[in-house]
């Protein structure tokens, strides 16, 4: 997520469209949006919204947030490698969202 970039996000049809070109499968990836996601993308959108990237390098708007900013947030949370990841966030919130779209 770290190269989004704002035109990407579809704030009408409450979703986010990667195109081909960033997807490995070669097609369009369409990823809903819940209510808490669009809010806090608007709460984001005064902070970077004047460039292109949703979350920029500290180093320059005109860049995205490396790979190594996105590996470095868990340890700016107090956790070392060992115990979270940048994966490891994604992953720990799948789990209970693949439970919770099984009960729908």
């Amino acid at each position: 997520m770290g190269k989004l970039v704002w035109t990407e996000i579809s704030w009408g049809a409450k979703h986010i469209e990667l195109p081909s070109e960033k997807v490995k499968m070669g097609q369009p990836h369409i990823i809903p949006l819940a209510e808490q996601a669009i809010a806090l993308l608007q709460e984001l959108k005064p902070l970077t919204g004047h460039g292109k990237y949703v979350f920029p390098s500290a180093r320059g708007q005109c860049r995205p947030l490396s790979d190594n900013g996105v590996r470095a947030a868990p340890s700016s949370l107090g956790c070392d490698n060992e115990t979270m990841t940048a994966h490891s966030f994604r992953a720990m919130a799948r789990t209970p969202l693949d439970r919770d779209t099984r009960q729908i």
